[in-house]
């Protein structure tokens, strides 16, 4: 198992060395960078200490994370098969911003969503949604905009969510667009949420406890170097959402009942 370790934690940093150099600077690869450095350790003490109680208790653990880890993303790939989209036009399409390239350009899962967007919009109102984090130059919302408008869309028919750091706070945030702008709580109206795959189910799981009742999820393709490095960031970011629903749902069933006032 050793070598097996060590063989495992050199692939992950080579690749996230290339990610870094041919798809920008991405925070999140910190950590499977850390992890690969993790197994190159381990792979050595094994090698060094073979035998040793220890270092084979931690490889049996590393071994069980990666067998939880695969069961994860195959829930994810197979819930994203069964999203389905009716018929007929949303009252309003939602795309969910995913962070910048450098920090000041349309990253290629962003440019996923947007085009996406763009091949299925029926002329309904586009709300962009994405803030800006401490590494970006400027809101995710705005830079979407600016490249809708560059392809085509009229500038009235886009509305801007420039707060929220991710998604639970991409889609309660918007809500209060959509509410405002429509006169109706958003449970009544069609909501179209444009998204990549593999964040489709949990994104539209959230929408579904924040009383997002008619919405659903358009997934966009996946590609690029980058795109295990979202998948693992999702398949962590799973048991984090099954954790916080119960008391989403608690919290939104207090909102509803004081709207019912």
């Amino acid at each position: 198992m050793g070598w097996f370790w060590w063989i495992l934690g050199a692939a992950v940093l080579l690749y996230c060395g290339a990610v870094r150099l041919l798809a920008g600077k991405m925070a999140f690869a910190a950590v499977p960078a850390a992890g690969g450095v993790l197994c190159i350790l381990l792979g050595i003490g094994m090698l060094r200490l073979p035998g040793n109680p220890v270092l084979g208790w931690i490889s049996g653990i590393g071994v069980l994370g990666i067998v939880i880890l695969i069961f994860l993303e195959a829930g994810i790939l197979l819930r994203a098969r069964r999203l389905s989209a009716p018929a007929g036009k949303p009252d309003y399409t939602v795309v969910l911003g995913c962070g910048l390239r450098n920090g000041e350009t349309v990253s290629r899962t962003m440019l996923e969503r947007l085009e996406k967007a763009r091949a299925v919009w029926q002329g309904e109102p586009l709300i962009l949604s994405g803030g800006q984090s401490e590494r970006e130059k400027y809101p995710e919302a705005e830079v979407m905009a600016r490249w809708l408008m560059e392809k085509g869309i009229p500038p009235e028919k886009l509305m801007q969510e420039g707060r929220s750091r991710n998604t639970v706070q991409n889609l309660r945030f918007t809500r209060d667009i959509i509410e405002a702008d429509a006169g109706l709580p958003v449970g009544q109206l069609r909501v179209r949420i444009v998204t990549n795959g593999f964040h489709a189910p949990r994104a539209l799981s959230i929408a579904r406890v924040l009383g997002y009742e008619k919405a659903w999820a358009v997934p966009a393709r996946t590609g690029g170097l980058a795109a295990p490095l979202y998948h693992l960031r999702e398949c962590l970011s799973q048991p984090v959402w099954w954790m916080r629903r119960w008391k989403m749902k608690k919290m939104e069933r207090g909102r509803g009942h004081e709207n019912r006032k």
